[in-house]
């Protein structure tokens, strides 16, 4: 073998050794790149939450309708009494306030659905916008992959490197851009697949806005009929008007007697509490000036030289006349934190009727028909169901139950310094004493002379006097 031959023998297996190696590296290389193609999957984008707002405003609403539902149950069991009267005058002014909030609340909702549906569409601008830019990219790797689609061209393409370093650097080259390609098109996938969903989402809240225009145009056509309804009531019961100031003498009448009923109630519960008070001071000086004491079974002498004596004060059953302002009740260290806790519970205490509305409110305020008449509360008037429980609003003891002719049974809940009161009832299921828990059935409410079940309820604190009972249960809606 000549020199020559020899020579080109050692290039040929050179180039030979070469290409192998090159089909080896490949191959590592190749491998992980096709298990990453297989473990790799679309992400797809997360369903996007409801706002809270939005979720709040369907809470709001469907409380209203449901306050709006439960007045016209109440004004089906007043018309049956074939009598015009202010409990339907009331109940329609109540449904009036839930369907203008009703109204109110879908305004809000269409709004919110026209926010969202202004975010929907920018973003299906901007998926479509970077939709074409991914496109275009596409294209031009496709059309680079369509002039190197040989396979000899790429092994000459590999083959013609000036070494093996640079012929590594081509072959990484080649799986870069074949990956890149693959990643592109599954990221113009994955865009699709949002903007698709956002054109579906788009399609949905659109749908949903004219559902809820539907609904506030009905809305508003039973609003302008409720408002003709109650004018025409109004105008009724002003040619009433002698019957009118009747009824409100009388209840005026009523409302004194109640308050009398309390008044002297509480101060025969004063009483009593000045009166315990009173005889465990006199067995703490007793103990303290005479430590032993012994009993004389002859005369059963206990040391106590009171006896049945009780002082100034007077029995139970005896009431002073009622004064302006009820007398304060000294109250032990227990009592005192249950008055602290009923007090850290004002604005969140239930009410006193599982299901009911407020007719008339506290304190004074304009007849609803009468001009220049006005017309005082103590407490608050609700109307509930018939057959309705009167229920307590916190634990309590019943220190006061009473029946007032006209006025029905009137129960007193004490909770430490505080008083709930609860009048208007037809009969009463607890008794003085009795220890009873938050919304304990007490009673069952009465109803008026309009045929309407209504729970009238007060709220006093001792030495104070009336405290308005609104602000004290938990508000609606």
């Amino acid at each position: 073998m000549t020199a020559r031959q020899f020579k080109l023998l050692r290039l040929a297996n050179s180039k030979l050794l070469f290409a192998v190696l090159l089909l080896l590296t490949l191959a590592l290389v190749a491998a992980p790149v096709v298990y990453a193609q297989k473990k790799s999957s679309k992400k797809k984008a997360a369903p996007k939450k409801e706002t809270s707002n939005k979720s709040t405003l369907q809470q709001k609403k469907q409380k209203l309708q449901s306050d709006i539902d439960f007045t016209n149950k109440l004004l089906t069991e007043t018309r049956q009494n074939k009598k015009l009267s202010l409990s339907q005058l009331a109940a329609l002014n109540q449904k009036i306030e839930a369907r203008e909030g009703l109204i109110n609340t879908i305004s809000s909702e269409l709004s919110e659905i026209d926010k969202e549906i202004g975010e929907r569409q920018n973003n299906i601008r901007q998926l479509t916008k970077t939709d074409s830019i991914l496109r275009e990219e596409y294209k031009q790797m496709i059309q680079f992959a369509w002039r190197n689609r040989n396979a000899n061209q790429r092994m000459m393409f590999l083959f013609t490197a000036g070494s093996f370093n640079q012929a590594y650097k081509r072959m990484i080259y080649l799986r870069q851009l074949n990956l890149r390609r693959k990643a592109k098109s599954e990221e113009i996938a994955g865009n699709r697949e949002a903007l698709n969903e956002e054109v579906v989402t788009l399609d949905n809240e659109r749908g949903e806005k004219k559902s809820l225009l539907d609904n506030e145009s009905k809305e508003k056509e039973q609003l302008a009929g409720e408002k003709e309804e109650k004018q025409k009531t109004f105008l009724s019961l002003q040619e009433k008007e002698k019957q009118l100031k009747d009824d409100l003498d009388k209840k005026k009448k009523q409302a004194a007697k109640t308050d009398a009923a309390i008044q002297n109630l509480i101060a025969a519960e004063a009483a009593r509490a000045a009166e315990k008070a009173r005889k465990e001071a006199e067995k703490k000086t007793q103990k303290k000036n005479d430590p032993v004491v012994k009993n004389d079974p002859k005369t059963n002498n206990t040391g106590n030289n009171t006896g049945n004596n009780t002082g100034n004060s007077k029995p139970a059953n005896e009431t002073s006349p009622p004064k302006s302002e009820p007398a304060k009740i000294e109250i032990s260290p227990e009592e005192k934190i249950v008055g602290n806790s009923f007090l850290n519970n004002r604005g969140t205490l239930p009410w006193p009727v599982a299901q009911g509305t407020i007719v008339e409110r506290f304190g004074t305020h304009p007849h609803p028909v009468l001009a220049k008449v006005m017309v005082n509360n103590n407490g608050v008037d609700i109307a509930t169901t018939r057959g309705a429980q009167a229920r307590s609003v916190f634990d309590g003891e019943v220190t006061g139950i009473t029946n007032i002719p006209g006025a029905g049974w009137l129960v007193i809940v004490r909770h430490g310094e505080y008083l709930s009161v609860y009048a208007n009832l037809s009969s009463v299921s607890v008794k003085t004493g009795d220890k009873v828990k938050t919304k304990q059935a007490i009673g069952t409410v009465g109803e008026n002379d309009e045929g309407q079940a209504v729970l009238h309820f007060e709220v006093w604190k001792s030495g104070v006097g009336k405290m308005d009972p609104e602000g004290w249960i938990a508000r609606k809606g």
